[in-house]
């Protein structure tokens, strides 16, 4: 089967230094939970918790004088109403959770990189070798606002004008590069991370 978005969604916390965040429908035993945070350049996540007994990890970051950019996973969640409680060091966080079926409970091919600069665009460090099938999962963070992606990924709603998140289910064995055009020469920090495609017996 292939890698498959089940679902997601977004939430914000613009005052507050945590948010709540619940998926729509319930989860499925195996799946495996990813949530992208945009935050201040000041602010970092301290923890993240479910209601679904998932165990949260840090799988990559990146950061820039106007903000950070932080990818958190939990592999083989158990079926249930998933709703994710996220702690920061301070406020003015956006992000999007989503749910993820056929990927490696655990593999040593996933691979992330972080980039930072300043330009018109916010370009991901791409990761290589890949295989046929592998989700490839994107994050930018911006002091500009930010457009779509490029490269065939498709966006993932989060707020923020400056802030995104998107992914691709490689149909080949390269992950193609990509970028995100922004209103002027900006800021920016992005994140690209890979999952191998691929199912055991919690899926």
């Amino acid at each position: 089967m292939p890698v498959t978005l089940v679902q997601s969604t977004s939430a914000t916390s613009s005052t507050s230094a945590s948010v709540i965040v619940a998926l729509p429908s319930n989860t499925t035993t195996g799946n495996t939970l990813l949530m992208s945070f945009c935050l201040n350049a000041d602010v970092s996540v301290e923890s993240v918790t479910d209601t679904v007994h998932a165990r949260w990890i840090q799988c990559s970051e990146a950061s820039s004088t106007t903000g950070n950019a932080e990818l958190w996973m939990a592999r083989g969640c158990a079926a249930g109403t998933a709703s994710v409680t996220a702690i920061f060091s301070g406020a003015s966080v956006n992000c999007n959770l989503s749910e993820w079926s056929d990927l490696w409970f655990q593999s040593p091919l996933d691979q992330w990189s972080q980039n930072l600069g300043q330009s018109a665009s916010v370009t991901p460090q791409v990761v290589t070798p890949r295989a046929n099938g592998d989700l490839i999962y994107v994050i930018g963070n911006s002091s500009a606002s930010i457009g779509g992606p490029t490269g065939g990924y498709t966006s993932l709603t989060i707020g923020g004008t400056g802030n995104a998140a998107g992914y691709q289910v490689l149909s080949g064995s390269v992950a193609p590069p990509m970028h995100w055009a922004t209103a002027g020469a900006s800021v920016w920090c992005a994140i690209e991370a890979s999952f191998q495609a691929g199912t055991t017996g919690l899926n």
